[in-house]
């Protein structure tokens, strides 16, 4: 699982803020507002209690939890209802650019190096995490050469 470090506030933003975390056997991927994703990683500390669950459901809020016991991605997003998906799942506002790239074999890494050549909200540096160890990394965003090829 990989995230840039672009934050969405009333600008674009580049914080310190982890929005891949480790949580028990959970790993933890968050896009949105940070509010949004304080009050969710309250919610999964708090033991996934409904009465942590927000009155207004925020819009922009989306998480991916990948459960290292049962192997299995889950969507969530301000609802709070999870929805299994598959492997290959991308968030935010890069995930189009990032999906794009990882159906044609790049790696989540390699993804969003891409979106955030594509995407003006995603950039900075990049968190990730291997589901094997479980250890959350940080790197500077991975510079890569893309070609557009257009067919007219």
């Amino acid at each position: 699982m990989a995230s840039d470090s672009q934050i969405m506030g009333e600008f674009i933003e580049q914080l310190s803020f982890d929005k891949i975390l480790v949580i028990d056997s959970y790993i933890v991927g968050c896009a949105g507002l940070v509010r949004d994703i304080k009050q969710f990683i309250a919610y999964i500390n708090n033991g996934w209690r409904e009465i942590d669950i927000p009155l207004e459901k925020p819009d922009s809020f989306e998480s991916l939890i990948y459960d290292s016991n049962t192997k299995e991605i889950m969507y969530y997003d301000g609802s709070y209802l999870g929805i299994k998906t598959g492997n290959t799942t991308a968030i935010g506002s890069g995930q189009s650019f990032a999906m794009g790239a990882m159906l044609n074999g790049a790696s989540a890494l390699e993804a969003i190096s891409i979106a955030a050549r594509l995407d003006p909200y995603t950039g900075g540096d990049v968190k990730f995490c291997e589901v094997d160890s479980s250890e959350v990394k940080d790197m500077s965003l991975i510079e890569k050469d893309i070609t557009l090829e257009t067919t007219l």
